[in-house]
């Protein structure tokens, strides 16, 4: 019997995407790539390159200097600037604009595969560190550095979705099984944990799971174990926190281990930047919605702009009322075209505009249902009760820490008031007024 994974409170339900794509397509490269900095603090970037310098694909141009996280050429070209672009994360920051000029040095050019089970933990660390390799499972972060930080003694690998409103690990799983299994066996090489756990979704049968461990047992280093469940989908229980909690408490993995928790998009880019020698320079992106005339999964240049994507399908069927980066619930609304994608792209949902409706915000009426949902157990209508009153003491605080900003809440409220807003004001300012 197949062990099962549930939420242990709260979440929501949502009907699982029965459209699912079929296959990938290989996005136009872009003839501007917009390089966005994404994950760097103002002034805490060292860019490489200048303007009117010639790059090379693949070639580093930027690094982090908080988190080490790498930033490379997706094209080669004329470097044209550096300068303030939207984020796909609905902020403003650093992006390196470059012209595409020349000729290609991976695109195209035959590689052969590096026998990675040769290499030591140490070089797996650098290997990922220089080729920009980042944990996508959560907020962007590089592979080596959390390894380093935190040194897991287990890996987790999540292969169902972090939000239901569009597909991506799931695709991953089914069409590139083998660079799955290898890139979780290089990971957990690089880490030196002791086991691996596959957190599978529902919708995974039992033959094709028993598949998926046989072949992974003939990749993985001796003395590593591997242990699987699948996860009934309620949202938010991806999140880090609600996944580990659902494990702990079912007793599948010890109270005393130290868990590192990946996605499929990050294990694919481990196997890519060992096995093949290079930088990740795209991305398997989901662009769907009804304002969306043909659906399609793209393979993306880090780099292209949202806008070029939306065309590539086809354009608007309608009259946009949202374009939406990474999930209805998860994601955010961005309002410029020529917003990049980034390495933590994964989903471009666009509404049309009769199936979104704007709702003026009203007063609470106490329904508690926003109390229902919560997967941490608080208590939303009291902090925002608190938050309008400006009646702020050190249990607020608390409370209103936990929030995972998972959005439920919000999603949920007859009132239209925007709950994880406040909550993640509350965290930022500490109840100050901007």
């Amino acid at each position: 019997m197949v062990k099962s994974l549930k939420l242990t409170r709260g979440g929501i339900r949502l009907p699982l995407i029965q459209e699912k794509p079929v296959g990938y397509t290989n996005a136009f490269l872009p003839s501007i790539a917009l390089v966005s900095l994404s994950g760097c603090e103002s002034g805490s970037e060292s860019v490489y390159v200048s303007a009117g310098e010639y790059v090379k694909e693949g070639q580093l141009i930027a690094k982090c200097n908080i988190t080490n996280m790498s930033f490379h050429s997706p094209v080669p070209g004329r470097v044209l600037g550096i300068w303030d672009s939207p984020l796909p994360d609905g902020s403003f920051g650093r992006a390196v604009g470059i012209q595409m000029e020349g000729s290609f040095s991976i695109l195209g050019r035959p590689y052969g595969k590096l026998q990675w089970k040769s290499l030591d933990s140490r070089t797996l660390k650098t290997m990922f560190s220089a080729y920009g390799v980042v944990n996508t499972s959560g907020k962007a972060y590089p592979v080596t550095e959390e390894i380093n930080r935190s040194h897991p003694s287990i890996l987790i690998v999540r292969l169902f979705e972090k939000d239901p409103t569009y597909v991506m690990d799931s695709f991953i799983l089914n069409n590139f099984i083998n660079e799955v299994i290898e890139g979780s066996a290089v990971i957990a090489k690089a880490a030196g944990v002791k086991k691996i756990f596959f957190a599978f979704g529902e919708q995974a049968e039992l033959p094709f799971i028993v598949d998926f461990i046989s072949r992974l047992n003939s990749v993985v280093d001796s003395g590593i174990t591997v242990d699987f469940s699948t996860v009934k989908e309620k949202y938010p229980v991806s999140n880090k926190r609600l996944l580990l909690g659902s494990l702990l408490s079912q007793k599948m993995i010890p109270y005393d281990s130290v868990p590192m928790v990946v996605d499929s998009s990050t294990v694919i880019s481990a196997f890519n930047a060992v096995t093949y020698d290079r930088p990740v320079l795209e991305r398997l992106i989901h662009v769907s919605g009804s304002g969306i005339m043909n659906p399609k999964m793209l393979k993306v240049r880090i780099g292209t702009k949202i806008g070029d994507l939306i065309d590539e399908c086809g354009g608007f069927s309608g009259s946009p009322g949202r374009i939406i980066v990474n999930g209805l619930f998860s994601g955010v609304s961005v309002y410029d075209l020529d917003t990049p994608v980034s390495k933590d792209t994964e989903s471009i949902i666009v509404v049309e505009k009769e199936d979104y409706r704007e709702f003026a915000m009203t007063d609470c009426i106490h329904c508690g249902a926003c109390i229902s949902v919560c997967p941490v157990g608080i208590n939303p209508v009291k902090i925002y009760s608190c938050i309008r009153n400006n009646l702020f003491d050190e249990a607020v605080f608390e409370e209103g820490g936990n929030c995972i900003s998972c959005s439920c809440c919000s999603s949920v409220c007859p009132s239209r008031i925007p709950l994880v807003k406040f909550f993640s004001k509350l965290k930022k300012t500490g109840g100050k007024n901007d």
